[in-house]
């Protein structure tokens, strides 16, 4: 992680986020995440995508969603 004034206590309470289940459920995060990407990166039907299925090709493909939560499951974040 990189940002001016970032420290431990911003990691920490990141990772509590991420840990929450509501987190990965959060609609408008993924409109966001999805409407960041330029439209080749999905795919060339991206403008043509319904919102579940460009969040389902983010979070399987390009984040790998299912893998950054076993992860989380494996650390404390004190």
């Amino acid at each position: 992680m990189r940002g001016e004034g970032v420290d431990e206590r911003d990691l920490r309470l990141t990772l509590r986020r991420i840990r929450d289940d509501g987190f990965w459920e959060n609609e408008a995060l993924w409109a966001e995440v999805a409407e960041s990407l330029p439209a080749y990166r999905l795919s060339k039907f991206q403008p043509l995508m319904p919102r579940w299925v460009a969040r389902e090709v983010v979070g399987k493909y390009l984040l790998d969603v299912a893998g950054a939560r076993r992860w989380m499951e494996t650390i404390t974040p004190g």
